[in-house]
């Protein structure tokens, strides 16, 4: 296995590490959760300290050489072509990062001038003093590099995140500058790659929610393609699994992207995000994040959360109150949703903002049954909901919806309803990877429930 500690793309509050396996990718399931239920039972729940680490000399640790990074940069020089035009002025930042030293001797070694460095951002720091994300695709994060673009009077930006495994680069643009799509920097690579080589064992890979123009190049060159789920670490996955293959490029595009016609940012990985009940600090980086895109956005909120709280976080992600756009989605727990939720009402409704109250009653009333398995009390779903209900028709408030995990199938992942699903019976069809569900029995049982506080007036 391989380790590295990385700083990578994202808040500085989420810093660690990554694995590799020993075919040199990044881990995937099942070995993540492998491992990760190795640490539980030897850390027995408690975080790491320094002293369960390993002696700096222990056996089984290999440290990364200087020969290592030589040869990388050798081998990364040696696909510049020498015909090619090097009179390039760049501007270049490594946000924060550790691409600087490798980036700076490559392009030297291959007939570069060397970049012009960001000064502000040139030296590797965890706390990312100058952006809230050091992810080079994200609004802003460009402005230091741009600027001094300007003043060198440079041809090209370029710019890595902390652990330099993403790119970005500007080109000029009139007054300005460009921003090249991820897609747009994956097909000019691409077509390097493949109009300087030879071989139809030669494979190409992006992921599904990157351009096709990488499978038209394939074609158009007669090598292969493939295209895979989300991340770097299933990019490499294809040429793994048949070895006739040489994988000579692959990369993905970003999933937030600048609409073209109004300017504005999308999240493009789903039409609404939402945040979750230990990420919604209003000065954390997540609504940091949510606020400067323009999707439909939600919220959870949880017992804990205080009118003040909810205030702040409804005026960071629709401070222009625009109907429709924030949805905040309570998870109370059966036993706190009639009294901690209606003081959240009242302020939300006497502030006037627009939003939509949902209903999770799930994720509150999740526990670990006496057999190990997490699991949920019908009867507990079937309160928060009543209780929700009964909230909305106090305050005169209107509830929007109800938000549920259930199947069509006949599981045994939560406890009680008309199937009167007893501890002993989890085992039976507990087939969940993640969180327990309502069967289609249950589920049926709370959609007649459902109906009947309708019926009822409680709307």
């Amino acid at each position: 296995a391989g380790i590295m500690v990385t700083a990578s793309h994202n808040p500085r509050p989420d810093n660690g590490i990554k694995v590799y396996w020993s075919d040199a990718a990044q881990i995937v399931p099942p070995v993540d959760t492998d491992i990760s239920a190795q640490l539980d039972a030897i850390l027995d729940g408690a975080l790491p300290t320094d002293d369960d680490l390993a002696d700096e000399d222990h056996p089984l640790l290999d440290r990364g050489s200087a020969g290592d990074v030589e040869a990388y940069v050798a081998a990364a020089a040696g696909l510049s072509d020498v015909d090619a035009p090097h009179d390039l002025t760049i501007a270049y930042t490594p946000l924060h990062g550790v691409g600087r030293n490798v980036l700076v001797d490559t392009l030297t070694l291959a007939g570069f001038a060397p970049p012009h460095v960001v000064a502000e951002q040139a030296e590797p720091d965890g706390s990312f003093p100058t952006v809230e994300f050091p992810n080079p695709e994200v609004p802003g994060a460009l402005d230091l590099a741009l600027a001094l673009a300007d003043d060198v009077d440079a041809d090209l930006v370029l710019a890595n995140d902390p652990d330099a495994d993403r790119l970005a680069v500007a080109i000029p643009a009139g007054d300005g500058w460009r921003p090249l799509t991820g897609d747009e920097i994956g097909g000019l690579l691409a077509e390097h790659v493949l109009a300087g080589g030879s071989g139809d064992d030669r494979l190409v890979a992006t992921t599904v929610v990157s351009s096709r123009l990488l499978s038209a190049q394939a074609a158009h060159h007669g090598v292969r393609y493939a295209d895979t789920l989300t991340g770097f670490k299933w990019i490499v996955r294809p040429a793994l699994a048949d070895p006739s293959a040489r994988m000579v490029f692959g990369y993905e595009e970003a999933l937030t992207r600048r609409d073209s016609l109004t300017g504005d940012w999308y999240d493009c990985s789903a039409h609404m995000l939402w945040i979750g009940e230990r990420t919604r600090q209003p000065d954390g980086a997540h609504v940091e994040f949510l606020r400067g895109i323009h999707n439909p956005l939600g919220c959870k909120v949880g017992p804990t959360a205080t009118a003040d709280e909810v205030l702040a976080l409804c005026e960071a992600l629709n401070p222009d109150r625009t109907p429709g756009r924030l949805t905040l989605i309570t998870r109370m727990g059966a036993t706190k949703v009639v009294d901690g939720l209606p003081p959240l009402l009242e302020a939300v409704r006497d502030a006037g903002h627009p939003v939509v109250w949902v209903c999770d009653p799930m994720h509150a009333n999740t526990f670990t049954a006496d057999d190990g398995r997490k699991t949920r009390h019908f009867d507990d779903v079937l309160a928060e909901v009543s209780g929700f209900f009964a909230a909305h028709r106090f305050v005169g408030t209107i509830p929007g919806g109800v938000h549920l995990e259930l199947t069509g199938d006949d599981v045994t992942e939560c406890l009680g309803g008309g199937a009167e699903v007893a501890t002993a019976d989890l085992a039976q069809r507990y087939e969940t990877m993640c969180d327990p569900r309502l069967n289609g029995q249950q589920s049926i049982d709370l959609a007649f429930r459902l109906a009947e506080l309708l019926r009822n007036g409680h709307r």
